[in-house]
């Protein structure tokens, strides 16, 4: 049955990083697979799981201002709005 290991090759040796079930100078076969080194998010998008943002023309300045005052923006501070919604304790 075949089953993928771990193993670190040093000084023309082969060193597996958890016991074998094999016999004394048993022939086995071998194939070499380099480890993943792509990051995680390249892992994602190559699965489609996650999708990058298209790249929009930056806001004007005025276009930001006029997003920025579209935000609503809390007259207490949070720490307060937090105590007056968690109630009495």
């Amino acid at each position: 049955m075949p089953t993928t290991i771990t193993a670190t090759y040093r000084d023309g040796v082969l060193y597996p990083t958890i016991p074998l079930e094999l016999q004394n100078h048993q022939t086995i076969q071998i194939q070499i697979i380099e480890p993943e080194t792509s990051s995680l998010l390249d892992r994602l998008q190559a699965s489609g799981f996650v999708t990058t943002a298209i790249a929009q023309t930056p806001l004007s300045e005025s276009d930001f201002i006029n997003f920025v005052n579209t935000l609503p923006i809390p007259t207490t501070p949070t720490s307060q709005t937090i105590i007056e919604e968690r109630g009495e304790w």
